[in-house]
């Protein structure tokens, strides 16, 4: 009887302990992104920097993002595309995009549309519909590529990014185009798709 009531204590304390959030087995990452979570960006990025310094591509980006944006740092273009450089070397596509739109708007590095695009395309070929679309936009507004709407519509078709507006921009497009390279566009995005974006481009 004594071992049941010491079980069901331990159990009613452990049920406490989880329903409040107070999970014992968490680590710095965890505890970064609950410090995030609460707008606590000093002490997410004091739980962050160690493991983004051994290689976490992940928490390297979002430190680069942090000082984009002056999140619990002051606004810092260069640090911001130091962090997003080792992450994007690493192959994480949300860095690659972030590095490209660094470098498209000349960001904490000299503007460069060229770099930008190799990101971009980087990126965008993981699948990251951001990165689709603003590759998309790339070869629409020709920078850093030829003017070439075949290609602009066949990124915009696979990017899915809403808050992007790519459905709209997508559809007045579409107005400037022939049936035929609305056509090409629409072929060439199924086959970058089925082939899961090799080959594309």
């Amino acid at each position: 009887m004594r071992n049941f009531a010491l079980q069901l204590r331990i159990i009613v304390a452990l049920m406490i302990v989880f329903m409040n959030g107070q999970s014992t087995f968490a680590g710095p990452k965890e505890d970064g992104w609950a410090a995030f979570d609460h707008g606590d960006y000093q002490s997410a990025l004091k739980y962050w920097r160690p493991l983004a310094e051994k290689g976490n591509a992940n928490l390297s980006n979002n430190i680069g993002v942090m000082y984009r944006d002056g999140l619990g740092v002051a606004v810092d273009g260069k640090e911001a595309v130091k962090w997003f450089q080792g992450a994007a070397r690493k192959g994480f596509a949300q860095a690659q995009n972030n590095l490209g739109a660094m470098y498209l708007h000349g960001n904490g590095v000299q503007r460069s549309p060229e770099e930008a695009v190799k990101w971009f395309r980087l990126a965008a070929k993981k699948g990251l519909d951001m990165a689709q679309h603003n590759l998309g936009e790339m070869y629409h507004e020709g920078l850093g590529v030829a003017t070439d709407n075949v290609k602009a519509l066949m990124w915009y078709e696979l990017a899915g990014c809403s808050p992007c507006g790519t459905e709209k921009i997508r559809e007045t497009l579409r107005q400037q185009m022939t049936s035929a390279q609305i056509t090409k566009a629409e072929r060439l995005a199924n086959r970058c798709r089925k082939s899961n974006y090799v080959g594309c481009d």
